[in-house]
């Protein structure tokens, strides 16, 4: 959780970047088994960060900043409003799992 915490910490800082589950410390453990144990999973009853503000996040990006490339980070205030609500989301699932 903490490494997941840590990545859209400096995501919305605009030190890091989003490269999917390739950089992402709980899909490092979950996503190859279909998210199956993964505490954001589990909260949403859902597979693949659905329900979560990723969802939205990926959208935006897609929809805004699609420049080809896979990598995703803060480009604008609202990139940094959603990066900032997925570490309040992720930090919310501390004291649930």
């Amino acid at each position: 959780m903490e490494g997941s915490i840590k990545k859209w910490e400096d995501i919305a800082d605009g030190e890091g970047e989003d490269l999917g589950d390739e950089n992402c410390s709980l899909c490092q453990l979950f996503h190859e088994h279909d998210c199956k144990g993964c505490p954001v999973s589990t909260f949403t009853c859902m597979e693949g960060c659905v329900k979560t503000p990723y969802e939205e996040w990926s959208f935006h990006q897609r929809t805004h900043w699609d420049s080809g490339t896979y990598e995703k980070k803060v480009r604008c205030p609202k990139c940094k409003e959603i990066a900032l609500r997925e570490v309040e989301f992720l930090k919310s699932l501390r004291s649930k799992f």
